[in-house]
């Protein structure tokens, strides 16, 4: 069992880095610190994993975040536009950014930048356990400066500022590179009998969600049943999938390189395998299971659906993680005929603020103007 050292009790600590390991220091260290002041630079989202009801359903057990990632929610409210009702029914229920904290607001749309699902912490943080800061200005000892003005005297500080991700297994003159935006669908550099699955990041769900994907598709290239384009086919779509990425999430995650939206990145995939389901086919052949598998939360299994051999486990999986599920639904459903016109809104007033409204500000001094890379993130565990 990990435990934070004794070492860390009643004492002042500074922590820097709004990541999911941030979180978790925090809350640990909460429990014995005398006070944590958490700069995180850029702002975050914060979305809780499991919650106790989403205001104003009722719930008799806790939910998962992504019960509401249907298939159906996903056409009438798409990651990829903002997800109309969903961003502003998730500000309603949680605050600005899933936190309300003016220090840590970001410009960034929801489900535009990397969201912290490490949500526990924020009982700390609306106790005042835990100090909501921006960014730190400068240190003079152990005197640390904030951008807002502030000063506090810190016993400690902890840089959680993320991994550099390195392949030291290759001879360097041979080493492809270390940049997963470099491989064609962030899976193949320029030789195609190496592969890499697992280095790809969603904003919410799981690496091995994608995983999974990723290394069916591996498995058909490397048994010739299906070719990858030619190398400079290869580099075009290389380009185009960095800057649509890149652009996506250029408000605070870019230096996220393997970042994607897992609907969206996992049904590109799919295409690639043969294996997005067909889910008209299906509408026509059995209703009932159809609205089964499109009413369900978001699941791996739904690329299995095209093999009527796989549909008891698949169905047993959709079962496992439907409670609760028809009331999102039919609120979706009931707000359909405005959905589109909040996501107009959305996107006009995203053009409004980015173009006309919001200023961008230079990087202030100190820690904030070192690269990710130049700093390492204290071991606080045993």
């Amino acid at each position: 069992m990990k435990a934070v050292r004794p070492e860390y009790a009643g004492k002042t600590v500074v922590i820097w880095g709004g990541g999911e390991s941030a979180s978790d220091i925090a809350f640990e260290i909460g429990k014995t610190a005398d006070r944590i002041h958490w700069c995180i630079p850029n702002g975050q989202w914060f979305i809780p994993k499991v919650v106790d009801r989403w205001p104003p359903f009722p719930s008799t057990r806790p939910k998962v975040g992504d019960q509401a990632s249907s298939r159906v929610r996903l056409l009438l409210s798409p990651t990829f536009g903002f997800s109309p009702f969903i961003s502003q029914y998730l500000q309603y229920a949680l605050g600005f950014n899933g936190h309300g904290q003016a220090a840590w607001k970001t410009h960034a749309p929801y489900h535009q930048s990397f969201f912290n699902k490490s949500y526990e912490v924020m009982s700390q943080v609306k106790s005042g356990k835990v100090v909501a800061k921006r960014d730190i200005a400068r240190c003079d000892g152990n005197e640390v400066h904030f951008t807002d003005g502030s000063a506090v005297r810190a016993d400690v500080m902890i840089a959680c500022s993320g991994y550099r991700l390195a392949l030291p297994f290759f001879d360097p003159p041979a080493a492809p590179s270390a940049d997963p935006q470099d491989w064609y669908k962030f899976l193949f550099g320029d030789d195609p009998s190496l592969a890499f699955v697992g280095f790809t990041r969603p904003v919410i769900g799981s690496i091995p969600a994608i995983a999974e994907l990723q290394s069916r598709y591996v498995a058909l290239v490397f048994a010739g049943k299906r070719p990858l384009p030619s190398l400079p086919e290869r580099a075009s779509i290389i380009r185009a999938d960095a800057a649509f990425w890149n652009n996506r999430f250029r408000f605070t995650s870019r230096r996220l390189r393997g970042l994607v939206d897992l609907p969206y990145y996992c049904d590109q995939l799919a295409r690639l395998i043969g294996c997005r389901p067909r889910y008209w086919k299906l509408l026509f052949t059995n209703p009932g299971k159809w609205w089964w598998a499109v009413s369900s939360p978001w699941n791996g299994c739904q690329f299995w659906l095209n093999d009527e051999a796989q549909h008891d486990r698949v169905f047993a999986t959709f079962a496992r993680y439907r409670f609760n599920q028809a009331s999102e639904v039919y609120i979706l459903l009931a707000l359909a005929p405005i959905l589109p016109l909040v996501g107009l809104f959305s996107r006009a007033r995203l053009f409004v603020n980015e173009h006309f409204i919001w200023r961008r500000k230079p990087a202030p001094p100190g820690v904030a103007g070192r690269a990710p890379e130049e700093m390492e993130a204290e071991r606080i565990y045993d």
